[in-house]
């Protein structure tokens, strides 16, 4: 476990992941993927700027592969905080 002020920022991340994931239950595509995304953030070598980003361009393309409405564009404008990635 990561012992520096991000420790409760990636605790937070996956616990919505964890959740968003449970509502999902898994019968979708996008909750396969959040799994997987949840899985990469409870690694702690993951959890750095580009490995989290690169996630959620991953499940932003699934998305869009499903004819979901997501586009990868849509992960791209986030607003990343440099201090929590």
């Amino acid at each position: 476990m990561l012992k520096d002020e991000n420790d409760g920022v990636r605790s937070s991340a996956v616990a919505v992941l964890e959740q968003l994931a449970k509502f999902a239950k898994f019968t979708n595509p996008i909750g396969s993927a959040v799994f997987h995304l949840v899985e990469m953030l409870k690694d702690e070598k993951y959890f750095v700027r580009s490995g989290a980003l690169d996630g959620l361009i991953a499940l932003a393309e699934h998305a869009e592969h499903r004819n979901l409405g997501a586009r990868r564009n849509d992960a791209m404008e986030i607003d990343w905080n440099p201090t929590i990635f």
